[in-house]
Parts: C-alpha cells; structure tokens; sequence
C-alpha cells in the first residue's frame, strides 16, 4: 500500500515543519531549540524526571544537566525528590516560567491554524487518536543496541 510506505515521510515531515517554524518563530525569546522543547515538555508533563525527558527530547540524560540548572537559576524550575527512586529527580516548572510559557505558546497559536486549514475537527480528532495509539504501539518496540 502506496499510503503506509510514505506515512513515517509525512510525519517526519510535518514535524521538521513545525520545528523549523517554531525555530524561526522563537529567536528573540533567548532560549534555544532544545531549551524550549525541555520546558514546554515539563509544562505538559509536570512530575517527569530528567531521565524521561532526555528519552522524550532525544538527548543523553547528562546534556540536559546544564539546561536544568539554568532554569533553576532562573528560578523557572524545582526538582523534587521522585517519591519511587530517591536517586530520580521530578521537574516541575515554577510560576516564574509562566511568561515565558506564555510566549511559547502565542507562537503556536500564531502559525497552528494556518497548519489546520481545512481539516475538520472531526478529521483532527481521529488524527490525533491515531497518532497516540502508533506512539504507544512504538513504545512497545524494543530498540537494538548498536555494536
């Protein structure tokens, strides 16, 4: 089926798409690529270790160190003892990240209905389930170490 093979292409493509616009979009904010997708990643997902964002965001979880600790200089962010794994550390964002979250959020909102023209809502939705339902079958996929 012609639809399957060029489906990962498409999702990849979409998805470099909104990265270049919100890239673009987000240079006067003073946070770079992978700083604004660390922080709107705990703003979703409060409570997620340093270990599930790394795995989130691609990255070892030791590159996330220094951009943690910035945050918390800032002021941005707490971590929090994880109440499982003494050793785990939970991020959650302080009401000090709230104007910056605000900012990363107006970009969204600026180019997102453009991206949705003329998909219905019901189009959306069914889009959206779908998508979640692949994420958790590929989560279920065992990855091979590289030799």
């Amino acid at each position: 089926m012609q639809q399957l093979d060029e489906l990962e292409f498409l999702i990849c493509d979409v998805s470099n798409w909104w990265r270049r616009i919100y890239s673009s979009s987000s240079q006067g904010l003073g946070i770079g690529p992978t700083e604004r997708r660390a922080l709107y990643a705990i703003y979703q997902n409060p409570g997620l270790t340093q270990v599930q964002l790394a795995e989130f965001l691609d990255i070892e979880p030791q590159g996330l160190t220094r951009i943690l600790d910035h945050f918390v200089d800032l002021n941005w962010l707490r971590k929090e003892i994880a109440p499982k794994d003494r050793r785990a550390r939970c991020l959650y964002l302080t009401s000090a990240s709230n104007p910056i979250i605000e900012k990363i959020r107006a970009i969204g909102d600026e180019f997102r209905p453009q991206s949705l023209e003329n998909i219905s809502n019901n189009e959306l939705e069914n889009f959206i389930n779908t998508i979640k339902k692949m994420k958790e079958n590929l989560a279920t996929i065992k990855l091979k170490k590289s030799s």
